[in-house]
């Protein structure tokens, strides 16, 4: 009979085992430690207790070791504030010439320190220049150093003369509101284009029973048919909420609605005094002050950023745009003695 071979310690696989584990481990967190590294936005949540190396072996220490130097050369940087996507706008203001940058994305990276101009009123139209996510006919656009509205189905119209004819010309106006309802009419407006329609808000010229009229439309058309076919649908689209009434109607817009000009970009260039208002904390308040004051001013803009400290939106309006310092000035002073809100009394001078 052959003696028997005698079986190695079963310690050895086992401690083997277990330091093969270890630094796999260890690589495995170097791989996802890189990872943060190359991309910052990545954020690591593991952990290792890095303070106690007793009792591990040479080649496990020098990689826990490397682990440490790597976290102490590349810090995972704060957080910044963020503006939400729902607030962004395509004018982000810059604060240097051109004062306004017409960004292209809604991802373009744009710090918290920056305000986003989210509303504007040129003369009696009033045009969210938020940022939209639904598919649609239209868009913003930088035009000749001002914002317009662009339809897809019109830049053949654009280069064919014998097309223009297909150029929309009628708008349905889906309902009128007066003043104390101006911030209803900015929502409306808001959910017909996140819904992807070209929606705006047109004021009365004059105030009729003691008030301005704020009507929401939402364009363009090539004939009244086509505009109320447009109004059932939103009716259609809507009627379980009961935001429109049936009563819509095909109007023809003025030519200022029709020329698709929501701003001018060099005016805080050529005329950089405005008024300002002090700083709200709510929506609401900046609506009802800025409806307050449409009916007497024909340029304004509300703008939003987060704060930097609180995290929270804050608004700001502002009218204008003035030449000269004086002209701001005696056009604040003429609002004062108008019968104008209290609000106006806390505004000043400022330019840009």
């Amino acid at each position: 009979m052959s003696a028997l071979t005698p079986h190695p310690p079963i310690w050895r696989p086992v401690t083997l085992w277990m330091l093969n584990f270890l630094i796999a481990g260890v690589l495995g967190y170097l791989v996802m430690l890189q990872q943060a590294v190359d991309h910052p936005n990545v954020m690591v949540s593991l952990h290792l207790p890095l303070q106690n190396t007793e009792g591990m072996s040479k080649e496990l220490e020098d990689a826990v070791a490397e682990v440490a130097q790597t976290e102490q050369a590349n810090p995972v940087a704060a957080v910044p504030v963020a503006i939400p996507v729902e607030l962004k706008s395509r004018l982000v203001e810059i604060g240097e010439e051109p004062y306004w940058s017409v960004v292209a994305s809604a991802d373009a990276e744009v710090t918290e320190d920056n305000w986003h101009t989210v509303l504007v009123q040129n003369r009696t139209k009033f045009d969210s220049t938020q940022w939209v996510a639904a598919s649609r006919d239209w868009l913003l656009v930088e035009q000749d150093e001002r914002l317009k509205v662009q339809f897809r189905s019109e830049v053949d119209a654009m280069r064919d003369i014998l097309s223009r004819k297909n150029r929309g010309k009628y708008a349905v106006q889906m309902v009128s509101l007066p003043e104390r309802e101006f911030v209803k009419a900015v929502e409306l407006m808001r959910r017909l284009q996140r819904e992807g329609h070209y929606a705006y808000l047109h004021r009365t010229e004059n105030a009729y029973k003691g008030t301005h009229w704020f009507r929401v439309r939402v364009g363009f058309f090539k004939n009244p048919d086509e505009a109320r076919a447009q109004g059932q649908e939103i009716l259609e689209h809507f009627r379980t909420e009961r935001l429109f009434p049936e009563s819509f109607w095909p109007v023809r817009p003025s030519p200022q609605e029709l020329s698709k000009e929501l701003l001018d970009l060099r005016k805080p260039i050529n005329k950089p005094w405005v008024l300002t208002l002090p700083l709200y904390a709510d929506l609401a308040d900046a609506l009802k002050d800025l409806a307050a004051l449409s009916g007497k001013v024909d340029a304004s803009y509300l703008s939003v950023r987060m704060d930097p400290e609180s995290g929270i939106p804050q608004y700001r309006l502002r009218i204008g745009f003035y030449e000269q310092e004086g002209e701001a000035t005696a056009i604040l002073r003429r609002l004062g003695q108008a019968k104008t809100p209290p609000f106006l009394s806390e505004a000043s001078v400022a330019r840009l």
